[in-house]
């Protein structure tokens, strides 16, 4: 009987090593999981630390941009209002103009008689130098 309880403690003794060499497996097990959890949580903060670093410079970038592109329109506004009010006060003397031109033609068919066909004449010239002002103030816009 001696043999027998021999045996079954070198049994248990073997159960306890592989048991021990199991259970440092898997601690070292653990601990490579915990290496890793611990490597990816640090590159992971790395990673949106940069991205955020990284959109924010965007932001400052789209902001200058926005910001310069205000500037311009501003700009452009600022000098298309002296163009504006200088192309009204030619208008509106255009129109004085050509009133007046009417307003002397028929005072001279009336004081001198003139004779229609002239009278047309007249007009013309004045259509001819209306559509000429409208060439220059389309002008104008194309170049604005």
């Amino acid at each position: 009987m001696a043999g027998v309880g021999v045996l079954a403690q070198d049994a248990l003794r073997k159960i306890i090593t592989t048991l021990a060499v199991k259970n440092e497996e898997i601690q070292n097990f653990i601990y490579g999981l915990k290496q890793m959890l611990q490597n990816v949580e640090a590159n992971s903060t790395k990673v949106q630390e940069d991205l955020e670093g990284e959109f924010q410079s965007l932001y400052s970038l789209l902001d200058e941009l926005k910001e310069g592109m205000l500037m311009k329109i501003k700009q452009d506004r600022a000098l298309s209002l002296p163009l504006q009010n200088q192309l009204a006060a030619c208008t509106k003397a255009l129109e004085s103009s050509e009133e007046r031109l009417e307003t002397a033609n028929q005072t001279l068919r009336l004081f001198l008689g003139i004779p229609t066909p002239f009278l047309n004449f007249t007009k013309l010239f004045a259509s001819v130098i209306s559509s000429g002002s409208e060439v220059r103030r389309l002008t104008l816009r194309w170049i604005i």
